[in-house]
């Protein structure tokens, strides 16, 4: 399973593109939107909050042991890449807890009564389900739109000399 986001809004991104004629040009454009996208969404695990400014409810974890939420080993956080071609951009992660934490949700057993797994504490933990609150990490607040439309703006200067 992958989770991505696909940046579809800012009209004037659009109109940008529509004045760029080569798809290599376009192409490169939105692979330097890409790489923003990613170092954000970065970020986003940095501020322990959402694009908007929300902070994540922190883990049990982070609390007992230190440390920030999402990020006891940084596989999440560092495995955000960004795919571009001429006519979208779209990054994510393909880590499979991905989902459960950018919306929430509840992990039950499959092939048996209880979940098993390791406590705060060291001991064994059995519960029939775990809620996982929803700390949403992908997203692109009105600022960090701002921020793809001056890579536009910059990008058709730099070609327009």
């Amino acid at each position: 399973m992958t989770i991505s986001l696909r940046y579809e809004g800012a009209k004037s991104l659009f109109k940008t593109l529509e004045r760029i004629q080569s798809p290599d040009e376009r192409k490169a454009l939105l692979e330097s939107i890409g790489a923003y996208g990613v170092s954000t969404t970065q970020q986003h695990f940095l501020d322990q909050e959402t694009a908007e400014g929300i902070k994540w409810r922190p883990s049990r974890r982070a609390i007992t042991k230190g440390g920030k939420t999402l990020t006891k080993s940084t596989r999440l956080v560092t495995s955000f890449v960004y795919q571009a071609s001429a006519a979208l951009v779209e990054w994510g992660t393909n880590v499979k807890y991905a989902a459960i934490h950018q919306w929430g949700g509840e992990i039950r057993p499959k092939n048996s009564r209880y979940l098993a797994f390791m406590g705060d504490n060291g001991g064994m933990v059995f519960a029939k389900k775990v809620t996982i609150p929803a700390r949403p990490f992908l997203g692109i607040s009105k600022l960090e739109e701002n921020g793809i439309n001056k890579i536009a703006e910059n990008w058709l200067e730099g070609i327009a000399q």
